[in-house]
C-alpha cells in the first residue's frame, strides 16, 4: 500500500504481515495537504517529474536497515512531521510495536529536526540524496502518544475496529495524563467526523459510528485504571466521558451556540446511548442534557432565540427515542421533552410528529 500510493521502499521485514487498508488511512490527520501533495506528485507521472528536483530521500533505522524511500520531488514543501506520521503509518501496516514508540528524525551529523523545519532544507546545493535517521524511544512524550493516535486512528472507517484497537493498545499510557491525551484525541477526532454525518448517507453515517465502535472496543480491551492526580482511578471509558462532558457543558454556555459543533455532540451522545446497555444512570446522563439544552430554567428570554437548541433536542431525540421507550423512565423523559419542545418552536417538522408511541413514524417524516 505505501509502496503503491507514496513510492515508498519498505525492508521485507518491515513488510511482513503488514494488513489491507485504504490508500487514504494516511491523509486523515491533520497533515491532509501535505500528505495530498505527495499524493498529487506521484500522479502526474513521469513527464513532470523530470522537471522537478533530482534526489531521493531515505529513512533508516539506527541499525542501517532502510525504512522508506521518497523522489525528492515528492517532499517538496513537506514538513518534518508530517514525514514523522508517515513513518509511524508504514511502522503501524507492519504491525510492529514500534509504530507506538517515540519517533523521532535526524538528519546525519545533526541534531534531531524540528517537525515544523520543511524536508526542502536537507538538501544541500550539490547533493543528490539526504539520508534521515529514525530514533525510537520507549518512553513516549504527550507529543509522541497525540501524534500515535492521530496516525492510528486515519484507519477507523477502512480498518478493520480490533487492527485500530491493537495499535492503539501498544501506545504506552503510564500515566492518567497519558490516558487523557489519548482520549482528547479520540474525542476530536470523533466529533470531526459527525460534524459531516448525514443519517441519509451510508459513507459519511457509517464514519461516525465506526469511531463510536473503537472507542466501546477499545475500552473493553482495555479496562485498566490508572491514577489521577486525587489519588482515584479511572478507566479510559470515564476519561472519555468526563472530556465529553467537559465538551458538553462547555459548548452549551455558550452564546450563540455553534450549531455545527453542538449537533456533532448530539450525535456522539446519540450512538454512544444506543451502542451501550441502556442503565439508569445512562437514561439520566440524556435526560439531564435535554434538560440543560432546553429546561424551563433557561429563562423567557430563551424562547426569542432557541431555534439552534431545539434542533440540536430534536436530533438527539430522533436518534435514541426508540431506546428509551423501552423503560419507563426513558418514556418520562420523552413525555417532558416533547412538551417542552411543543411550548418552545409548536411548528417544528419534527416536534409535530414527534409521537412517544410511534417514534419510527416520526423519524420517516423527518427524513422526508
Amino acid at each position: 500500500w505505501l509502496k503503491c500510493t507514496f513510492g515508498f521502499e519498505i525492508l521485507p521485514t518491515l513488510a511482513s504481515g503488514v494488513h489491507c487498508c485504504s490508500p487514504h488511512m494516511a491523509t486523515a490527520g491533520h497533515h491532509v495537504e501535505e500528505v495530498q501533495q505527495i499524493e498529487a506528485g506521484l500522479q502526474e507521472g513521469q513527464a513532470s517529474a523530470c522537471c522537478c528536483p533530482s534526489g531521493e530521500l531515505v529513512v533508516r533505522a539506527l541499525s542501517g536497515a532502510e525504512v522508506l524511500r521518497l523522489p525528492r520531488s515528492m517532499v517538496t514543501g513537506v514538513s518534518v512531521l508530517a514525514l514523522m506520521r508517515l513513518v509511524r503509518a508504514a511502522l503501524a501496516l507492519a504491525d510492529t510495536p514500534r509504530a507506538a514508540m517515540g519517533v523521532h528524525l535526524a538528519a546525519v551529523g545533526t541534531k534531531l529536526l524540528c517537525g515544523s523545519d520543511a524536508l526542502d532544507k536537507l538538501w544541500f546545493a550539490d547533493c543528490q540524496s539526504v539520508e534521515v535517521s529514525m530514533v525510537l524511544e520507549p518512553t513516549m512524550t504527550h507529543d509522541d502518544i497525540s501524534q500515535a493516535a492521530d496516525t492510528f486512528l486515519d484507519a477507523v472507517g477502512t480498518c478493520d475496529c480490533d487492527i485500530v484497537c491493537a495499535w492503539l493498545a501498544h501506545i504506552d499510557l503510564e500515566t492518567h495524563a497519558c490516558l487523557v491525551v489519548l482520549a482528547s484525541a479520540l474525542l476530536s477526532r470523533t466529533l470531526a467526523a459527525f460534524a459531516s454525518y448525514c443519517e441519509l448517507d451510508e459513507v459519511r453515517a457509517r464514519q461516525g459510528s465506526a469511531y463510536v465502535d473503537v472507542i466501546l472496543a477499545f475500552a473493553r480491551q482495555c479496562p485498566f485504571r490508572l491514577v489521577r492526580e486525587d489519588g482515584n482511578r479511572e478507566t479510559f471509558l470515564r476519561t472519555f466521558l468526563d472530556l465529553f462532558q467537559f465538551e458538553f457543558e462547555t459548548e452549551v454556555s455558550k452564546q450563540p451556540l455553534d450549531p455545527d459543533k453542538m449537533r456533532s455532540i448530539m450525535r456522539l451522545l446519540g450512538h454512544l446511548f444506543n451502542q451501550r446497555k441502556t442503565s439508569t444512570n445512562s437514561v439520566k446522563a440524556v435526560g439531564q442534557a435535554l434538560n440543560d439544552l432546553v429546561g424551563p430554567q433557561r429563562g423567557e428570554e430563551f424562547r426569542l432565540e432557541c431555534e439552534v437548541e431545539v434542533d440540536c433536542a430534536c436530533e438527539l431525540l430522533y436518534l435514541i427515542s426508540p431506546r428509551l421507550q423501552e423503560r419507563l423512565d426513558g418514556i418520562t423523559i420523552l413525555s417532558h421533552v416533547r412538551n417542552r419542545l411543543k411550548d418552545l418552536r409548536p411548528n417544528h417538522p419534527y416536534i409535530r410528529v414527534l409521537d412517544v408511541g410511534t417514534p419510527c413514524g416520526g423519524q420517516a417524516n423527518l427524513e422526508k
